[in-house]
């Protein structure tokens, strides 16, 4: 195998496991990333529910504590006011407080009044009477209590007089129900559904599970007699997990693409600039060794080792005129070159464009068609050109005009005009580096023209046209057509057309300004200073 497929076959290789490792590791870390991102956010959710559930509780204890200080519900213990219970304790006004169910007991622990929604006696809750009313004067209690498959939010308070002083009359104990509708309540707070599992299925708390395209997490709390877990389920769609996903494989397609042009385009460069050069120098030393006396001359390479050998072969007939040619001859190829490809880009472009069947995708490649096909038009102009330093104002207008292709083929005919006659007397120049940014500023606004100017007319009309303000110091590029009207909202967004004008008009030094016609159409005036 000989030294250059060696070179080639390990740079392949290690173009290959960069790119294996760098997709390997970035799927490591999404994935490690998400899955920690969606866990903390579920976790959060948990405690959000938690605290709901404390709230509810804390407003059912109020509810309590009203009732149990209130001194009608006292006397009512005492057995001295015998209307209390037909007056308070009606279905309909237990029902209007959401109450699943309500024991009152007396000091003893025997059940005084009870209420339950069904109409049958609860166990559990009626064992609520065995704590004693001394045992609830402080802070009462709340939390959540089980009757077979039932759960409740409870809460217990010791019937006092109103001043929460005295001797206790009983305990007095109100239910809300722990049923669908209430799950359903947090689940609409939540943003995610909450279900209650059965006493068999109690899990460790906070432990994830992953179902189709669902997130699960158990949160388990305790009851009031802290004897017993109560757990509940958040189920939540991954939809971060399927947004990402999608992001994610089409950065590794863009991935995938880049690293096959960089490939191929550092193949190229290294065949250029190495393999090449190196097999002209071999072929060029073969031919020296026969014709001693014909100078040993090789274009084109740029290492320094092989320069010194050329420089110690060729150094009496180097002259500088042609080193000169040289260069000047080398800029015009790299020029040429920079346009040729250009055109190749804007040519994938436009197929990658065909070929797409998203709308969004196919308007993004042809807009940077567009725009790449203006800075082609300037480099054609550079290469054609003796002088490369510089480029006439109107020759870069008219080839911008000439060459100008919108995203779109209008459905009506638009006039393109230009008035140039200022140019005419005073010819204006412009370095390379403020040529290329006004050849993309004046894309933008052709394309901006020919995209909405005309909507609804039959036929349209663009002028571009130069005015040389001599005591601003500044040429005023104006481009006019004679549409419909830039919309005042519109003068404020910040699209991408817009920000790039902006930004390529300020790295010129220029300014720009765009107006709505009062007799119809839209003006755009680009501020060129004069001499920069």
């Amino acid at each position: 195998m000989s030294q250059r497929n060696k070179v080639l076959l390990l740079f392949g290789i290690t173009v290959f496991l960069f790119f294996c490792t760098t997709l390997t590791i970035s799927w490591i870390f999404f994935t490690k990333s998400i899955t920690t991102t969606e866990q903390s956010q579920l976790a959060a959710i948990g405690e959000r529910l938690t605290n709901l559930i404390a709230d509810d509780l804390e407003q059912l204890d109020r509810l309590t504590t009203d009732w149990a200080y209130w001194d009608e519900t006292w006397t009512y213990l005492a057995g001295t006011n015998k209307e209390f219970e037909a007056s308070n304790f009606s279905v309909q006004a237990l029902q209007n407080l959401g109450l699943a169910a309500l024991y009152c007991f007396t000091i003893k622990g025997t059940i005084q009044y009870r209420y339950t929604i069904d109409g049958k006696p609860a166990e559990t809750l009626e064992k609520l009477g065995n704590i004693e009313p001394a045992e609830l004067l402080q802070e009462g209690r709340k939390g959540i209590v089980r009757d077979g498959t039932r759960y409740f939010l409870a809460a217990g308070r010791a019937i006092l007089h109103n001043d929460g002083y005295g001797r206790p009359m009983g305990s007095l104990w109100m239910f809300w129900p722990l049923n669908e509708r209430r799950l359903s309540r947090y689940s609409r707070l939540l943003g995610l559904s909450v279900r209650l599992n059965k006493p068999s299925e109690t899990g460790q708390d906070h432990s994830f599970a992953y179902h189709q395209n669902k997130i699960l997490m158990n949160l388990t709390l305790s009851n009031m007699e802290k004897t017993e877990l109560i757990s509940f389920t958040l189920e939540q769609e991954r939809r971060m997990h399927q947004y990402s996903t999608a992001m994610f494989s089409l950065f590794m397609w863009t991935m995938l693409i880049v690293m096959l042009l960089l490939t191929l385009s550092l193949y190229l460069l290294i065949r250029k600039q190495i393999f090449k050069p190196l097999q002209e120098l071999t072929a060029a030393l073969a031919a020296r060794r026969e014709q001693p006396d014909k100078p040993l001359i090789i274009k084109g390479i740029k290492h320094d080792e092989i320069d010194e050998l050329i420089q110690a072969f060729n150094s009496v007939t180097e002259q500088l005129d042609a080193k000169l040619k040289e260069r000047e001859n080398l800029l015009h190829e790299i020029y040429h070159r920079v346009y040729n490809n250009l055109q190749i880009m804007a040519s994938i472009l436009q197929l990658q464009a065909y070929r797409s069947q998203n709308e969004d995708a196919v308007n993004a490649a042809l807009q940077s068609r567009r725009r790449i096909l203006a800075m082609a038009h300037i480099q054609r102009l550079l290469y054609e050109q003796e002088d490369i330093t510089r480029i006439n104002l109107a020759d870069c207008l008219n080839a911008i005009i000439a060459g100008f292709e919108p995203e779109e083929a209008p459905a009506i005919p638009i006039r393109l005009e230009t008035d140039l006659s200022t140019l005419e007397e005073r010819p204006f120049y412009l370095s390379l580096e403020r040529t290329i940014p006004l050849a993309l500023v004046m894309s933008e606004l052709l394309s901006n023209s020919y995209a909405h100017a005309f909507a609804g007319r039959q036929n349209g009309s663009i002028l571009i046209q130069i005015e040389i303000a001599e005591n601003q110091g500044e040429i005023i590029i104006f481009v006019i057509d004679d549409g419909i009207g830039i919309p005042e909202y519109e003068k404020r967004q910040e699209g991408l057309g817009f920000e790039l004008i902006k930004i390529l008009t300020d790295q010129i030094g220029g300014t720009f300004s765009i107006e709505r016609i009062e007799s119809g159409g839209t003006q755009a005036r680009i501020h060129v200073p004069i001499g920069i």
